[in-house]
């Protein structure tokens, strides 16, 4: 299991660290070298605690979805649209539709640095799935598509990765790219 192993992972970082801190006594100075070399293994781990937390929330929220999923009862009624919500007879349970037209899509802000556009879960998060857990090819894509001239040439990079355009997660990585050259 892909949590366990990062717990794993975590704590043998912790280990690492403790080890190499216990590794000078207090008489002897640390040279700075070592210092960086300690500061490392401490963003190293403060990485895999975020992808921690990200993959025990994913977790948590698959868990409440099949749990409402099941206590819910599931109406079998006729159901009726009427423009932007839908009534459920005898359950009265409306709920709006999300429309989204052209006119939405023309309000999006413009983003003058992708990377801006991200933030720190979102960068794992598109890292983790779209890069398979890369993070400096995730960095070098958005780095070259900040470099593009237009909305053209960055569809010209994107169209080299083999990536499952109906994912929702590529479908919003993409939307950001599209935000881009707004």
């Amino acid at each position: 299991m892909e949590i366990e192993q990062l717990r794993k992972e975590i704590n043998h970082l912790l280990e690492n660290i403790v080890e190499h801190s216990n590794s000078y006594s207090e008489n002897k100075s640390i040279p700075s070298l070592e210092i960086s070399f300690v500061l490392a293994k401490v963003n190293k781990l403060h990485e895999s605690l975020m992808v921690l937390k990200y993959l025990l929330e994913e977790q948590e929220k698959k868990t409440k979805k099949s749990i409402a999923s099941t206590t819910e009862p599931k109406p079998v009624e006729l159901i009726i649209e009427k423009e932007d919500t839908i009534i459920v007879e005898h359950n009265v349970v409306a709920i709006k539709k999300q429309i989204i037209t052209v006119e939405d899509n023309l309000k999006q802000k413009s983003i003058k640095k992708l990377i801006d556009a991200f933030s720190l879960n979102d960068r794992y998060l598109f890292a983790n799935e779209l890069f398979n857990k890369d993070m400096n090819a995730f960095n070098e894509l958005i780095k070259a598509i900040d470099n593009c001239s237009s909305l053209d040439d960055a569809k010209e990079i994107l169209s080299k990765l083999d990536w499952d355009y109906e994912n929702e997660n590529v479908l919003s990585f993409l939307n950001s790219v599209e935000r881009r050259f707004l």
